[in-house]
């Protein structure tokens, strides 16, 4: 009892002195005294202030395809986070996600027309893409919420409904990577991963907890899971909160292997799969395992044949015409 106290007095303490950093840096940018770039095409930022597991993936995805059915050239930016590269990389066919990440090379399959590239340095990577790619009217930047060496056209940020950030800390002692008032930088708050039964009254606690600016604009999304399987089936998956795919399955699990976030599978993980997945039931898994999972030198014919992969939408339901209204009231703007 006495050793669990201590490590949380520690990671109390450590979330002190990381608050403390970021919030000497936030000041420093804010009052200009770090070099800020404003980029000459417009810029929408999908982030969010905790780590992992907010939904932002399939959210880029949803205003990749919306402006790219608008005809409007865009292009993407992430960081591609769990890459064995460095530096500005653009995506090809030929991209895997050792080279550019998991998240990057599902977004870069998906839209093949779209061009993406990963830079850690977001700056070098703005100006390398509208180098390459002069036409480009939008660059949708991949979690650069934090990334202030960017002033970024439109900020949208999410939040779980069920990990809302004004319930937080910072790390170590939470997840939270900046402090709930960094949320002031936001155009757009979003609430993800809403259950279907949310109530009008629900929603309204949560908008008073987040207590947003009446320039800032607040939405509720919900997940949509496509190519659920029928039948019974194993999972397999290394994301930052297995629980959401887990409880959407249900009794269909017959086993399941769970590793952490961007998780690179070895040849023991493959060793293990074919002794736990015995049988020919589907595998299950998710669009973001997938290519690490197709990615690795070790994958067995068994389970590539048996992959089932389940993909998730996002859905912002009766709220949807109204985003979309005021995202390209921006870029007209612009």
């Amino acid at each position: 009892m006495w050793v669990l106290f201590c490590v949380k007095l520690i990671r109390y303490i450590l979330s002190l002195l990381y608050g403390v950093g970021v919030f000497v840096r936030n000041m420093l940018y804010d009052g200009h005294l770090y070099y800020t770039y404003t980029p000459s095409v417009s810029t929408i930022c999908v982030g969010n202030i905790a780590v992992g597991g907010t939904g932002k993936t399939p959210f880029v995805e949803y205003i990749v395809s919306l402006l790219h059915r608008k005809g409007v050239k865009v292009a993407v930016l992430s960081r591609g986070y769990g890459r064995k590269t460095s530096g500005f990389i653009l995506a090809t066919s030929a991209a895997t996600t050792d080279t550019i990440g998991d998240e990057p090379k599902q977004i870069s399959a998906k839209f093949p027309d779209v061009p993406l590239a990963v830079c850690e340095d977001r700056v070098k990577g703005i100006k390398r893409l509208t180098k390459l790619y002069p036409d480009t009217e939008v660059i949708v930047l991949d979690d650069a919420f934090q990334h202030r060496r960017v002033k970024c056209g439109y900020n949208i940020l999410l939040t779980q409904a069920d990990r809302l950030y004004p319930d937080d800390h910072l790390l170590p002692y939470g997840r939270l990577r900046e402090h709930k008032h960094a949320a002031i930088r936001a155009d757009v708050v979003c609430v993800t991963k809403c259950t279907d039964d949310i109530k009008p009254v629900e929603k309204r606690v949560i908008a008073n907890k987040l207590t947003l600016l009446p320039c800032q604009d607040l939405y509720f999304s919900w997940q949509i899971y496509h190519n659920l399987p029928q039948s019974r089936c194993y999972l397999i998956t290394g994301i930052a909160q297995p629980q959401y795919i887990i409880d959407k399955l249900g009794d269909k699990v017959i086993d399941k292997l769970i590793f952490n976030d961007h998780h690179r599978f070895r040849k023991k993980d493959f060793r293990l799969m074919e002794k736990t997945f015995s049988g020919d039931y589907p595998i299950c898994t998710t669009e973001k395992d997938y290519y690490r999972l197709l990615d690795s030198p070790y994958m067995t014919e068994n389970i590539r044949n048996r992959l089932h992969v389940v993909s998730i939408e996002v859905d912002l339901r009766q709220e949807k015409e109204i985003f979309e209204k005021k995202l390209f009231r921006y870029l007209s703007k612009f």
